[in-house]
């Protein structure tokens, strides 16, 4: 004769020596024991109490004060950044058109305007391949009749940003670069991938603003593809002493103090900077040095990609871009910036 087995051991199966059938009704369960047994699928879970129960995730630290202070600070610090950015770019692209009004630039550009008071002058023969390259909506849109930036790019921190193929946002100076790279001749870009002149983030190639407009990308302001690091070379970080002067040469720097320029380059062997050299009240002295120190020290096979560049357009304008390596960095130099 059949005996029915106890609550714990319907649970478990029956006992050992025990014998149950089926249709007996099985016993019931509390709401506890069924979410400690993990009741209601999704197999067996350790028994555990509580809500949040066995591998819940861990409380957040409290920072302290000293922590939230810091955090502050640094948020102050990124916010005076970009309106910093956002102000320098506003006001290169105010000295654009005052040397050129609308309709000049339109010959050549779409000329569109944008929020917060920008207006972005983007090379036609440019921008309509970026258009073809990712599919971007072509309906004519913006103050050019033949304008096509639907959906219109957006200004972020005084930088033209844009989204790629795939929908992911991207400044307009990224995708410039890699559609040029993907323009050279197959010779050319193997020569580029074997010195590293290669997009990377923000260490690798990018667009080249003249002017330090980032909404401009007509034919007079980005005609070069650099390596970022150059860009660098034209906004070096002055120490404590300095700062109350500044010189358009890179490697040149006023000390406060002394009321003297003085060079100031980074050796890329080493990493420390190169002081070396004195003061002068002659800022072309302090020009010449910096000069001769980017020559020495990037001057070897290794640092090839530094000296090279792409120019973008010919003679006529038209998109042929072809890589250029030249044998001095100060030769770059004064090609990129007119009138070093």
């Amino acid at each position: 004769m059949s005996t029915k087995p106890s609550k714990r051991e319907a649970e478990d199966g029956g006992g050992s020596d025990s014998e149950w059938t089926p249709e007996a009704p099985a016993p019931k369960r509390g709401k506890r024991e069924v979410r400690a047994r993990g009741g209601g699928g999704g197999g067996e879970r350790k028994r555990g109490r509580g809500k949040k129960g066995v591998g819940s995730a861990k409380k957040k630290r409290k920072l302290s004060k000293e922590e939230k202070a810091a955090k502050k600070k640094r948020s102050e610090k990124y916010k005076r950044n970009n309106a910093t950015k956002e102000a320098n770019s506003k006001a290169a692209m105010e000295k654009i058109f005052a040397g050129a009004s609308i309709e000049e630039l339109e010959k050549e550009n779409y000329v569109y305007e944008l929020t917060k008071g920008f207006t972005c002058v983007l090379n036609k023969k440019l921008w309509d391949l970026l258009i073809e390259k990712h599919a971007w909506d072509q309906r004519l849109v913006g103050r050019s009749k033949e304008s096509r930036l639907h959906p219109k790019p957006i200004v972020i921190y005084g930088t033209l940003q844009k989204t790629d193929g795939e929908g992911n946002p991207r400044s307009v100076g990224a995708l410039v670069s890699e559609l040029i790279i993907s323009k050279l001749s197959k010779q050319h870009r193997g020569r580029a991938e074997k010195i590293g002149f290669v997009i990377n983030g923000s260490k690798g190639a990018v667009a080249e603003h003249d002017t330090g407009c980032k909404v401009s990308f007509s034919r007079e302001h980005v005609s070069k593809i650099v390596m970022q690091k150059l860009n660098v070379f034209f906004k070096v970080k002055h120490p404590k002493g300095a700062a109350a002067k500044t010189s358009i040469y890179p490697g040149v720097c006023w000390h406060k103090q002394r009321k003297k320029w003085y060079t100031q380059v980074r050796n890329p062997a080493t990493g420390k900077q190169d002081v070396t050299g004195g003061y002068t009240d002659c800022e072309a002295i302090a020009r010449a040095r910096a000069f001769a120190k980017y020559d020495k020290y990037y001057n070897k096979p290794e640092c090839a990609r530094f000296r090279t560049y792409i120019e973008i357009y010919d003679e006529q304008g038209e998109i042929k871009p072809r890589l250029i390596t030249v044998k001095k960095m100060s030769v770059l130099m004064k090609r990129m910036r007119a009138g070093l």
